[in-house]
């Protein structure tokens, strides 16, 4: 039931994000939704294996009822400050997805083929922005997988590093984290300087209290420009 409400909400970012398109592009440009993403949303931290091949249609009336709550939502949209952030995409794209995520959630795994397939049909007009907030009390493994991605992004390879981490996510040992680092050819001594600094540490800290004032309780949580998804 709960991979059920998980696929609605994908689709539910698909159709917001087609909607904003819209609303910067001449009509005769505008994108249709049509996508089928498979995961977003956790809210609770139990493992789950199973995946979502297509989510349910959505009727007519709740693509109404939506996009006359974004609008509703646009007129105060939240603020969230990107800061020194990770950002994939243009930093001048008229949407802004921020995904508040766990590399050890399993949810944050299976979002992460829905993000791929936004970037992919929003190309040139999304950036994605990347906040960590690591569930500690129960990933024993997501803090310092947090603190090697931050590592990873003072050499400018925050996203390779990160799409190797949710791939790998089922066994984030220390040895994982450096096996990856030196995939992706990252210098050795700074990455395990970086990591263990007390900078590192008061970054993802000050991810997590942007997402506790943002009311951020589970994960992924994605907040498409400043509208938080159901």
């Amino acid at each position: 039931m709960f991979l059920k409400q998980i696929s609605q909400t994908c689709g539910l970012v698909v159709l917001a994000a087609t909607l904003l398109v819209s609303c910067a592009t001449p009509p005769e440009k505008s994108e249709q939704a049509g996508a089928s993403p498979t995961a977003t949303t956790a809210q609770n931290t139990e493992t789950k294996t199973e995946t979502v091949a297509k989510p349910p249609a959505i009727t007519p009336d709740e693509k109404a009822a939506f996009a006359k709550q974004i609008e509703q939502k646009l007129d105060n949209p939240t603020k969230v400050p990107l800061g020194s952030s990770p950002v994939l995409g243009p930093k001048d794209a008229p949407i802004t997805l921020v995904e508040f995520s766990d590399f050890q959630c399993p949810y944050c795994g299976l979002a992460q083929p829905m993000l791929k397939e936004l970037e992919a049909k929003y190309k040139g007009k999304m950036k994605l922005v990347f906040k960590h907030f690591p569930l500690t009390q129960v990933h024993e493994n997501a803090m310092s997988a947090a603190l090697a991605a931050w590592s990873a992004q003072q050499q400018g390879k925050f996203f390779e590093y990160h799409d190797l981490l949710f791939k790998r996510q089922k066994d984030l040992q220390d040895s994982t984290l450096v096996a990856i680092a030196k995939e992706v050819k990252l210098d050795l001594n700074r990455f395990n300087k970086d990591r263990a600094s007390a900078q590192a540490k008061a970054a993802i800290e000050k991810d997590m209290q942007l997402g506790i004032l943002l009311n951020v309780q589970s994960t992924p949580t994605l907040i498409l420009n400043g509208v938080a998804m159901p």
